[in-house]
């Protein structure tokens, strides 16, 4: 008997959610209407034993609307996940489809220094998301984050060399009378990207990105040939800024990937262990 009074209360929800969505737009709704839709486009329901759902997808005006309701054998709930985005302008009653990411915005780019030292020249960058999570809402919108790797070499001008002096890093000259003189900085970092996604036009869409940075490895090389030999010094131990944050904008398409612009505000050190380097990035990016 209560197993069928149940069934009953579960019938009538649903008949008064499909009521709801199919009604006109009155001058007044009862207290307890759920959801007014005029004009839905499809309305889906489905029973897996335990929970009926049913799920409107377009109206009149709006293919792209969406709603949600289910209801349970003790209980009834609208189980719709709301939120605002202040781009957009429009709020999205859209059931957010969760996904996990392996291997995207795999990202390859040149290095354009700014307010750094003079001998700082165009270096190279790169880098992947190895794992993240990814919620899918109406209208192409995207939130995530995840879990990457990413590597910088930084390029300096012919003719210096990289030295320690009292736990500092400093870019000097070159021994005089060497020749083929080259100096870099090796930078390997864990990431951490926040992001939140929006497709335009089809698969036209852009991304904008924080990205938290810990760099856990900084190493520095200078080679140089005096007197036909050839010296070459490693730099390891170097006082690196562990955390440091980009600012990453993309925009391409889905299918094919994009064009991105990443900010790095913070120097790789501090003036006390290091010269000051800010960069400005630009390169491609594929599967963003």
């Amino acid at each position: 008997m209560k197993s069928l009074i149940i069934n009953i209360r579960r019938i009538a929800l649903i008949f008064a959610s499909l009521l709801g969505a199919t009604a006109g737009a009155y001058a007044s709704e009862p207290a307890d209407t759920v959801a007014s839709i005029d004009n839905p486009g499809r309305i889906i329901v489905t029973d897996d034993g335990t929970t009926t759902t049913v799920h409107v997808s377009g109206k009149e005006n709006n293919p792209d609307y969406n709603f949600l309701y289910s209801v349970c054998a003790d209980t009834s709930s609208v189980s719709n996940l709301s939120i605002t985005l202040p781009i957009i302008g429009e709020k999205l009653s859209t059931p957010a489809s969760r996904s996990v990411t392996f291997f995207s915005d795999i990202h390859l780019g040149i290095i354009s220094p700014y307010d750094s030292p003079a001998q700082l020249k165009t270096s190279w960058e790169g880098g992947v998301d190895l794992v993240g999570m990814r919620y899918s809402f109406g209208r192409g919108t995207a939130l995530g984050f995840g879990v990457g790797m990413a590597g910088r070499q930084l390029n300096f001008r012919r003719g210096t060399e990289a030295l320690v002096e009292n736990d500092r890093l400093v870019i000097a000259p070159a021994p005089a009378g060497a020749v083929d003189a080259r100096t870099h900085l090796s930078v390997s970092s864990f990431q951490i990207p926040v992001y939140f996604r929006q497709r335009i036009y089809r698969s036209l869409a852009f991304k904008l990105s924080a990205v938290l940075n810990y760099n856990f490895t900084v190493r520095g090389e200078s080679k140089y040939t005096l007197d036909g030999i050839e010296y070459t010094r490693k730099l390891k131990g170097l006082h690196q800024r562990l955390i440091t944050p980009d600012f990453v904008f993309t925009i391409g398409t889905l299918d094919f990937g994009g064009l991105y612009v990443r900010w790095s505000p913070v120097s790789l050190f501090k003036s006390a262990y290091g010269p000051e380097i800010h960069t400005l990035s630009f390169g491609l990016s594929i599967a963003f």
